[in-house]
């Protein structure tokens, strides 16, 4: 139906024996289902409407959520659509782009009259001219042109399409893509050349990651600037953890396909609770590795300056102290990216947001200043708080993995490629 393996695991944590620990994150959790039931209305429409267009313009469709809807979170009321559209020719004629655009995008809209897209009016009407940047907000591919792109904002939507798209329409073609475009290893014979190669997503994922810098999307107002900055930070720990752990369980003999990189930064940073239960298991076994872990946790809640009796609150399933504060890390930085994540959607914080000049939108610079209702300055200085806090969790969990598995390689007893070592290093930096 929808998003099943993704429901289904989230799921499966909630019903885990430390699956209470995930209640606080409830906002995100909540989104994560409604926002499958989203995804299920709009593939309704799709199976009805565009097996018809997709004779009508002799190639294959494929229709992609990415953005809100894709990454399935995030969704305060209706998540906004962000569509990307491939084809693939049957017969060597391209479609015209924007004649493909608005067969497509038109039935999603006529039928769920709930869904939000920009300029959603000069899109029914099939205004494209009067649409700024169309070709950016509603972007057609031909499928070799994106399975073999050259060209930087076409690598980014293979980054998109890897990393958190689902398929609205077309799910054969969408599966085509993904296995052209995710790197593999490509030696050592054939099952080698169907295996990630996690290595080179690590090493090259930050590319992707530094794009949601470009001042064009980041400073339209201070309300998109702080929205979009907690998202680059959340979606970027989440995926550069999953990656990792992705090495970690290929490394040990687990099969994992294309599939294991999409999904929710919410679920990929509750997969990563793998880590601690398998740090649970070593230090179970042995009581010298326990003392010395114990002496390393220890340490990095004095770094990051965290109490250590808030996060035994957490974890009670686990046998060993460090894996249950490594676990309590990971619950506490969805719990508190939740609580920022429902303040900054306050309606009194976006109209002191609004009130911002758009000059001095950076919250990492001087714009208290420049509000002057001290209500405004308050509710500015409290999300600013709420930030600092889910960062200095963040760092701290990244911290410990680091010292634990790259650095000392508890689950594998063997050296670490040297490029897996610093990996981690930006989000331990980033909570001083």
């Amino acid at each position: 139906m929808f998003n099943v393996s993704e429901q289904t695991a989230v799921r499966q944590a909630l019903n885990s024996p430390s699956g209470r620990d995930f209640l606080p994150s409830l906002p995100l959790l909540e989104a994560q289902f409604s926002t499958g039931a989203f995804l299920h209305a709009l593939r309704m429409v799709s199976a009805d409407a565009f097996p018809k267009l997709e004779d009508r313009f002799g190639c294959k469709i494929c229709v992609v959520a990415f953005g809100s809807l894709g990454r399935s979170e995030f969704v305060p009321t209706y998540s906004d659509l962000d569509p990307l559209i491939i084809f693939r020719n049957r017969d060597g004629v391209a479609p015209d782009l924007n004649e493909i655009r608005g067969a497509i995008l038109r039935p999603l809209l006529l039928h769920n009259p709930w869904l939000l897209l920009d300029d959603r009016d000069l899109v029914q009407a099939g205004k494209w001219n009067k649409i700024t940047g169309a070709e950016l907000k509603y972007p057609v591919y031909a499928f070799d042109e994106l399975a073999d792109a050259t060209d930087e904002r076409a690598k980014q939507r293979r980054w998109q399409v890897s990393l958190e798209a689902t398929a609205l329409y077309g799910s054969d073609l969408f599966e085509d893509l993904r296995q052209r475009i995710v790197p593999k290893l490509g030696r050592w014979g054939q099952d080698e050349r169907d295996r990630i190669s996690f290595l080179q997503l690590i090493t090259t994922v930050p590319e992707f990651f530094a794009s949601f810098e470009n001042p064009a999307f980041l400073y339209k107002d201070a309300f998109k600037y702080w929205k979009t900055r907690f998202l680059r930070e959340f979606y970027s720990f989440a995926n550069l953890l999953n990656l990792l752990l992705g090495w970690y369980l290929d490394k040990h003999g687990e099969e994992l396909g294309p599939r294991y990189l999409a999904g929710s930064s919410t679920l990929k940073i509750i997969r990563a609770t793998k880590f601690a239960a398998e740090m649970d298991d070593e230090l179970g076994r042995s009581p010298a590795l326990r003392t010395f872990y114990q002496d390393v946790v220890d340490k990095v809640l004095k770094k990051h300056e965290l109490e250590k009796g808030a996060l035994l609150l957490f974890g009670d399933a686990y046998k060993t102290e460090p894996a249950r504060l490594l676990h309590a890390m990971l619950a506490t930085v969805l719990s508190r990216f939740a609580a920022c994540w429902t303040a900054i959607y306050d309606e009194n914080v976006r109209a002191a947001l609004r009130a911002i000049p758009k000059s001095h939108a950076n919250f990492d610079a001087t714009f208290p200043a420049c509000i002057e209702d001290a209500k405004a300055h308050q509710k500015v200085r409290d999300l600013q708080s709420k930030r600092r806090s889910y960062l200095k969790y963040m760092a701290a969990a990244a911290d410990l993995i680091e010292r634990v598995f790259p650095r000392g390689r508890l689950w594998l007893k063997q050296p670490v490629h040297h490029e897996l070592l610093p990996c981690l290093r930006p989000f331990i930096e980033q909570g001083r």
